[in-house]
């Protein structure tokens, strides 16, 4: 195995990892949950390797971020993972052709793909079904839950962009 080769294996292992362990922190009971509400990971995670990756490993890792998303919450299996994907391909698409690469613009774009995934899944999930007093779960859960998580977005960048610059990409 040439170095190449050994150090895209190394940076995307060491992205898998991650996502596994920012799930795992994501799902455990009582962490980083603030008055009754948790953040979402995994997806802004993805969002910054679709940010300095490219469309195609974007999207890879959109739809796993989607999966375990999916794992973790009473959704429609894949639900998520079709939704992240799709998302990342475009996040990965905007960073090569629309904007650049900095903070400000991963943070943007992490809250056009959480707005996107989760009002979606509570349109889905809650809103149409019609049910009495579901306007509270989108003002006291959902939109706290994005906010929290586009927050969440600031390590996540660095940790990525660090990552990236640990392991680049020589040709």
């Amino acid at each position: 195995m040439n170095e190449k080769s050994l150090r895209f294996a190394l940076k995307h292992l060491c992205y898998a990892v991650s996502m596994l362990v920012l799930f795992t922190l994501q799902t455990t009971p009582g962490l980083f949950e603030l008055w009754g509400v948790k953040p979402i990971l995994v997806v802004p995670f993805a969002v910054c390797i679709a940010a300095l990756e490219g469309e195609f490993i974007g999207g890879l890792y959109g739809a796993l971020a989607g999966l375990l998303c999916d794992l973790a919450g009473s959704w429609v299996f894949g639900f998520h993972a079709i939704l992240c994907l799709c998302c990342n391909v475009a996040v990965g698409l905007a960073a090569i052709y629309l904007v650049r690469r900095s903070l400000g613009s991963v943070m943007l774009l992490s809250l056009g793909v959480l707005l996107l995934t989760q009002l979606l899944g509570y349109f889905f999930h809650y809103a149409i079904w019609g049910y009495e007093g579901v306007s509270l779960i989108l003002w006291r859960h959902t939109l706290p839950a994005i906010a929290y998580s586009v927050l969440a977005t600031l390590p996540l960048y660095y940790y990525t962009a660090w990552l990236e610059a640990k392991f680049p990409q020589q040709d």
